[in-house]
């Protein structure tokens, strides 16, 4: 599992060094000792969200963080990778409002938006645009699940959140 789990990240990164390596495992033990979820669990799921977050400038660290934050909140760590990767994809390939929504806030796209805003900080201005306008959050975000883990994230767990990337951002020795 923890080959799995360094190669899937690593690889999907582009960057396999063993630096990326020991940085990686040390950003996964942490996780599930932050998080609700054991070491297979998160080998096992995480490779399904690494490209979309890769693609979109989501960092390493933000990736761990949705997972301590959100397993056990959400749902397994499989559950979790699946609501991700639904705010990616809407990210990615985004419906009329969104993309208004991202032209409204000064973004070519959902990558440049992750890039200014970071990963939680855009599913905030998703929420906040939805709640200001009496808008259904899926006219953002089309997939439930996905929907899911951003009323989580810039909701209840918002706070969680950041202390845990904090912890994710210091994690460099934990394999050690």
């Amino acid at each position: 599992e923890a080959i799995n789990l360094t190669s899937a990240v690593t690889k999907g990164y582009g960057d396999t060094s063993a630096e990326a390596v020991q940085k990686v495992s040390d950003l996964a033990l942490m996780t599930v000792q932050l998080g609700q979820t054991k070491f297979p669990e998160l080998a096992g799921a995480i490779g399904a969200v690494v490209p979309l977050a890769k693609q979109l400038t989501v960092s390493q660290q933000e990736l761990f963080a949705v997972m301590a934050t959100a397993t056990g909140v959400t749902g397994g760590a499989s559950e979790v990778a699946t609501q991700m990767r639904g705010t990616l994809q809407s990210l990615m390939a985004p419906t009329k409002e969104m993309s208004d929504l991202m032209k409204k806030l000064g973004f070519a796209n959902g990558e440049a938006m992750v890039k200014s805003l970071g990963y939680k900080g855009s599913l905030e201005a998703i929420v906040k645009e939805a709640n200001a306008t009496h808008t259904p959050l899926q006219k953002y975000l089309s997939s439930i699940e996905g929907q899911t883990l951003a009323l989580t994230l810039a909701g209840a767990q918002s706070t969680t959140y950041d202390a845990k990337l904090k912890q994710l951002q210091n994690s460099a020795g934990t394999t050690d």
